[in-house]
């Protein structure tokens, strides 16, 4: 079976791209899974990977995760899944985590989250062919209320986590989450963890710019996957339009992976 790092490879190389599609289902409409698979069709040439955001899901309750898995199966394959579900929790309930979003609903990654401590990742490292992504250096305004507040011997918080993961030699594969919005930043962070894959939101409607991305992570080893949603869910040119032109902004980042 192939590792995670096998698969990533793969799909970058296939699509000559590290664009990530954000599916984010908001119910405002009929024939959600018809517009979602539409999503899919129009952009599954020019992503190397979808990130279907489990909050949008699980707000419609029983309808809703019954909609992911419709989704997850109509995801085509060789195209990584990542389940953006933030867990983060003790052990015993981290491994019911870790079974619910890499086996029950076979994603081939979930994004968690590290404050609880790092035996929280464990259950989700266990495996060769799945990968947890960190949250790490998040897009978001309030990443300067934690993440970036001096922490320990380091410089910050998001330094801290970035060199534990990168330190780590577990089954499966840690990944880091950082934010597109804070390029200046990404060089010094990442610095601790060289050859980690990398989950980057922030491009798009958060105005993260791939050009400031790319000179940032010059010299990073690790694949990045980079995450856009709304700038191509909702774009006026359509989806298939959009995803082609942030694949042709980004293939700066992918060629030194294909």
């Amino acid at each position: 079976m192939a590792t995670y790092l096998e698969k990533l490879q793969a799909s970058v190389r296939r699509s000559g791209s590290v664009l990530c599609v954000g599916l984010d289902p908001e119910p405002d409409g009929s024939d959600l899974l018809g517009r979602l698979k539409r999503l899919i069709d129009e952009t599954a040439d020019s992503a190397a990977a979808y990130k279907p955001n489990l909050g949008f899901f699980e707000a419609m309750g029983t309808a809703g995760m019954e909609l992911y898995e419709a989704v997850l199966g109509h995801i085509p394959a060789g195209h990584i899944v990542v389940a953006d579900a933030k867990r983060g929790d003790i052990g015993h309930t981290a491994a019911r985590y870790a079974h619910a979003h890499l086996r029950a609903w076979p994603a081939d990654a979930v994004t968690v989250n590290p404050l609880m401590g790092w035996e929280t990742l464990d259950p989700y490292l266990t495996d060769a062919a799945k990968a947890a992504y960190v949250l790490c250096l998040t897009s978001n305004p309030g990443a300067e209320d934690l993440l970036l507040r001096p922490f320990a011997a380091a410089e910050s918080l998001a330094h801290h986590i970035a060199a534990t993961v990168g330190a780590r030699r577990d089954a499966g594969t840690a990944g880091l989450v950082v934010g597109a919005t804070r390029p200046e930043r990404l060089a010094s962070v990442l610095a601790g963890a060289p050859d980690a894959p990398l989950l980057i939101p922030g491009v798009g409607a958060q105005g993260g710019d791939p050009a400031a991305l790319g000179h940032a992570l010059r010299g990073h080893r690790g694949i990045p996957l980079v995450n856009v949603t709304r700038a191509i869910a909702n774009a006026a040119e359509g989806a298939r339009a959009a995803a082609r032109r942030y694949h042709a902004a980004l293939l700066p980042l992918a060629e030194p992976h294909v």
